[in-house]
């Protein structure tokens, strides 16, 4: 079996199946119990947590308390509530627990200060420092300046201590009720006079909050709260001004003081550099970096009433990072409660501006906007009369994409295997289907993983020529020249250049039948073929050579023809022929005829769009040297060794500079040099960050010549997103797609984008139709499979794999994908270990393989697995030496003594390889060594180092193995609580854990019986039942 390295024990999904397997079944969801009593004092104090910026690329979301790691330098926090009767800080006796948050544990208590109930909350000590409770007080003494009937009063923040251990505990008023969200998730809609009362009441409060110079910063369904009393009216009350801060009127000379800024400096800065708050409420110059304000509090109240009259979230997303970006870009979708909400579809608009100029200026004024006058919504007044446009605050975005992590975990692991320089490159090649005959006309196309129904597909084949050279580059330049303009067309997809060559010479050797049986297994319903011929001038037919250049006075002579499968009809152009010179200049004419034939089938759209114009240059030379170094770009793009492709790609670059160099004002000549260079900067290790500089550079100066050049707009969308802005980003895609709606080039790079961001749907839509129109390219084939394999849709993912495997199948990479994918399907383990013992290639050891074999048991034949890898010693994306592994299954086996050995000899690999580089990843490799050795000091050492230089006590988690990884650890060391936190936040994102992992994976196995594991399984399966449900349906939607 020959498979790579490159596995983390623990094998993620970002990558199968070799049989039929049974769709899981959909389970019930988990019992909700709705949190009734002190909901809204558990959320607050939680929200008082120091909290730490989700590591997204460009903007500072939701800030996120930090999971605790235990020290035993540091005190413990208490491992079980207080008993009933504590008396603490000679105050506060305990009554009894009512609920938990993530920071510590909520009471019912007696306040005999006050002589009445409190809830009290336990805050973990560890987690307020000195430095943080300072901030703590200085917030509690924020939300104290607020005094009004719907504000949830807060109390006091005292320190104290009980059997040696430090105590936080912040007391506030009790309530009795349940939270709006508790009602919102039983009813999912309510009526226009409840929300309208909810409205009035949350505006009475935050009007309150403004006057006293307080804003609230957080406010969503959770932390309002609806306390019933049968002798009174019901009273809603704001809670969780934990995020409050000092404001005052802005110097921007705005006289309405609808927008404000801190007070404090030094609660400016963290604010701006760590954004707290509720994604799905929050406005959008909060993810700008922008601090919070009056406006910002309006617009999560406008986030309130849409969700109480609709029954859902204006905007939802399957992460934060993707819910956020949406707001960026769109506006809310309009209101669709009924039609008598004409009124509050209105004001609620007015209230979600993406500008905060655009808002109502207070919330009171929103919440009248919302009350009928004379029939007509109060929506319908002046809003906005003299108000004028407002300073803006300077946008502060976050850390900056790292540029290591340009390309994608998936990526990234298939270049450590495809794109070894001492193997020769995997041959592009069709996939092979059984019967070589042609397919019925009128058949449709097979819907596979890549399906799209919304478009149709089509092929410029590589256009045939004679023997005259000036013939052979015209005729591929023409062909892609033509390939490129029809990539214009909507509703119209084109096969890259590479992938047409590839099926051009199957078609061509006559070993995969006719035209129409292999365009049909691809899904094209179009193909386009012609020949460029030389016609000599009588002055120069007698002395030139054949195979010489063209001379003046020669042409060129143009036949193109239209193969429409599904009406099984030949179409066949008028005869071009045009001088030699200029003919270059029949692109538009061919590419126009070609869509003429094709208007009729593709719709109303693609008739609108013009396919004649220029060729973008007059220069014979510089479109010589565009046309080859566009073969030369398409022919390394993807497939070769890594020096291969950085070789093919530089000497692509040079020709399209010197096709500037003929013509200057050559707009697509600079846009492809910027491609070149952004392909480099995307090979793993490139370590050259200044060629996205200079890429950018070259994109622009494309786009001062032609401002609607597709490949340009990607290049800025691309670079600009690395580099954090997003909102630029996402604009520039736009735009390209709308330039080049059919390239596989420009999805591509979107997609690695939207995978870089996290925003798996979207990233999978992205890659799936970059691998319909390159369906030969084995980096868009993984990045696909993997991205459905990450969303759980096994089903698609299953037949992605089995497309790369068919395609490629000395690529072991994909035989690991679909193993994996299995795994993850099914449970099995077994299944997946055929998978990978049908890899090409002499049998080897494999990691993957290995692992599976530990989730089996089978400890003897997974140290055999393992002794067989051969070097790197260790697992390529985690770092783990192999060592480390055997010396784990070796104490499962009992046998201490030579485990003591395989952990010594892995400390040792990791420490000469942490001398002559630094990595993060060592130090997670000797946390777990330490672990296993029970150094328990030492590898609290290790995990504090990787908490110092890693996001990964922090949301999202970046690195699903790693995370697991670091869990297990916390597992060896005793931590369980710690271990369970760190697998809870795989599923803050698209959920990449299923319950058939987490239940056979050994590391958890003491952790079954934990009601929070329990917990994690019922996610796991909500997560099944939601993707499945979502994604299962063929093609992206």
């Amino acid at each position: 079996m020959k498979t790579s390295s490159r596995w983390s024990p623990a094998p993620t999904p970002t990558s199968g199946r070799t049989s039929s397997p049974t769709k899981l079944p959909n389970r019930g969801p988990a019992g909700a119990e709705g949190r009734r009593d002190l909901e809204s004092a558990t959320d607050s104090a939680d929200r008082l947590s120091p909290t730490v910026a989700a590591p997204l690329p460009g903007y500072s979301l939701a800030a996120i308390p930090r999971a605790k790691m235990n020290d035993p330098s540091v005190q413990r926090p208490m491992p079980g509530p207080l008993p009933s009767g504590l008396l603490l800080a000679e105050r506060f006796r305990i009554e009894t627990t009512v609920g938990r948050g993530a920071d510590g544990v909520v009471y019912r208590a007696l306040d005999l200060s006050l002589d009445e109930p409190v809830a009290l909350k336990s805050l973990h000590a560890e987690a307020h420092p000195d430095g943080r409770l300072d901030r703590l007080r200085r917030e509690l003494q924020l939300a104290r300046r607020v005094s009004h009937p719907n504000v949830c009063r807060l109390h006091d923040l005292v320190t104290t201590t009980h059997d040696g251990q430090t105590l936080v505990l912040l007391s506030m008023e009790l309530l009795s009720g349940e939270t709006l969200r508790s009602l919102l998730e039983q009813r999912r809609r309510l009526g226009v006079d409840e929300s309208l009362d909810i409205v009035r009441q949350v505006a009475a409060g935050l009007d309150a909050a403004h006057a006293a110079g307080v804003v609230h910063g957080d406010l969503s369904a959770r932390n309002v709260f609806l306390e019933e009393d049968s002798s009174a009216p019901r009273r809603v009350v704001i809670t969780d001004f934990g995020l409050a801060r000092s404001i005052r009127p802005s110097l921007s000379g705005d006289p309405t003081g609808s927008v404000w800024e801190s007070t404090d400096e030094e609660l400016a800065e963290t604010l701006t550099e760590e954004i707290a708050g509720t994604p799905a409420y929050m406005a959008p110059e909060l993810l700008r970096g922008r601090p919070a304000s009056v406006a910002s509090d309006v617009y999560a109240l406008g986030v309130l009433a849409y969700e109480m009259r609709s029954g859902s979230l204006p905007f939802r997303g399957s992460t934060p990072f993707e819910t956020a970006l949406q707001r960026l870009v769109a506006d809310p979708p309009p209101l669709q409660a009924g039609a008598d909400d004409e009124v509050w579809r209105s004001a609620i608009a007015s209230a979600m501006a993406r500008e905060p100029e655009r808002r109502p200026s207070s919330a009171g004024q929103f919440a009248r906007a919302l009350e009928p006058a004379d029939g007509v919504g109060g929506s319908g007044r002046a809003l906005f009369a003299n108000r004028t446009p407002k300073r803006r605050a300077a946008i502060r975005l976050a850390a900056a994409l790292a540029l290591l992590a340009l390309f994608s975990l998936i990526v990234a692991l298939f270049s450590v295997v495809l794109l070894d320089d001492s193997a020769p490159p995997p041959e592009r090649r069709p996939m092979e289907r059984g019967a070589a005959g042609d397919v019925t006309p009128g058949a449709a196309a097979p819907q596979g993983p890549f399906a799209n129904e919304a478009e149709s597909r089509l092929a410029v084949l590589p256009f045939g020529h004679d023997d005259s050279g000036s013939a052979s580059f015209l005729a591929y330049g023409l062909s892609q020249a033509v390939q490129r303009r029809l990539a214009e067309l909507p509703r119209v997809g084109v096969l890259s250049p590479a992938s047409a060559e590839v099926l051009a010479a199957q078609l061509a050797s006559g070993g995969a039948g006719s035209v129409r049986s292999v365009a049909h297994g691809l899904g094209l319903r179009f193909v386009v073929e012609g020949t460029v011929s030389a016609v000599p001038s009588a002055a120069s037919a007698a002395g030139t050579d054949a195979g010489g250049d063209l001379e003046a006075g020669d042409e060129i002579e143009v036949r193109v023809s239209l193969l429409d499968l599904e009406l099984d009809r030949r179409l066949d152009a008028p005869l071009l022929r045009a001088p030699a010179a200029t003919a270059f200049d029949l692109q538009g004419d061919i590419a126009e005829q070609v869509a003429t034939w094709i208007r009729p089938q593709t719709g109303p759209a693609t008739a609108e769009r013009r396919l004649d114009g220029g060729p973008g240059t007059d220069d014979l030379q510089a479109f010589r040297s565009f046309a080859r170094g566009h073969q030369l770009f398409h022919s390394t793009y993807g497939v070769g060794g890594l020096a291969q492709r950085r070789e093919g790609l530089s000497r692509a670059r040079r020709l399209f500079v010197d096709a500037t160099q003929h013509d200057e004002d050559f707009a697509e000549a600079w846009a492809w040099a910027a491609l070149c260079d952004v392909s480099v900067a995307l090979l793993p290790a490139a370590g050259r960050p200044d060629l996205l500089t200079t890429a950018l550079e070259l994109a622009e100066r494309a786009l001062a010549l032609d401002p609607e050049l597709g490949e340009a707009h990607a290049v800025v969308g691309f670079v600009t997103g690395s580099r954090g802005d997003l909102i630029t980003a996402e604009e520039a895609f736009r735009r390209a797609l709308a330039a080049r709606p059919g390239s596989a080039l420009v999805r591509a790079l979107r997609a690695q984008l939207l995978e870089q961001a996290h925003l798996w749907e979207l990233a999978a839509e992205e890659s799936a139709r970059a691998a319909q129109l390159d369906p030969y390219n084995p980096i868009l084939l993984q990045l696909a499979a993997g991205s459905f394999l990450v969303l759980r849709d096994w089903e698609r993912a299953d037949q992605a794999y089995r497309i790369a495997i068919e395609r490629f199948p000395e690529v072991p990479i994909f035989y690991g994908g679909l193993a994996a994918n299995l795994y993850y399907w099914t449970g099995d383990p077994a299944a997946a270990r055929e998978v990978l013992d049908g890899a090409p290639g002499e049998p080897r050891g494999d990691y993957l393989s290995a692992w599976f074999l530990m989730i089996e048991r089978e400890w003897e034949r997974a140290i055999e697995e393992l002794e067989a890898i051969p070097e790197p010693v260790w697992d390529a994306e985690l770092y783990q030496p192999r060592a480390l592994l055997v010396g784990y299954c070796l104490q499962q086996l009992g046998r201490e003594r030579e485990a003591t050995d395989e952990l010594a000899e892995a400390e040792s690999v990791v420490r000469q390889a942490a001398r002559e580089r630094a990595d993060w990843r060592f130090d997670a490799s000797l946390a777990g060594i330490h672990a296993l050795q029970g150094r328990r000091q030492e590898a609290h050492a290790d995990l504090r180092r990787l908490a110092d230089t890693t996001s990964i006590y922090e949301q999202p988690i970046e690195n699903p193995s790693l995370a697991q990884s670091v869990a297990w650890v916390h597992v060896l060391i005793g931590e369980p609580d710690v271990a369970v936190s760190l697998l809870d936040r795989l599923f803050d994102g698209p959920a990449n854990i299923s319950r058939q992992a987490l239940t056979s994976d050994p590391r958890w196995s003491g952790l079954q019986q934990r009601d929070d594991f329990r917990e994690l399984l019922e996610k796991a399966d909500a997560a099944e039942r939601r993707y499945g449900l979502e994604l299962g349906s063929p093609g992206p939607r």
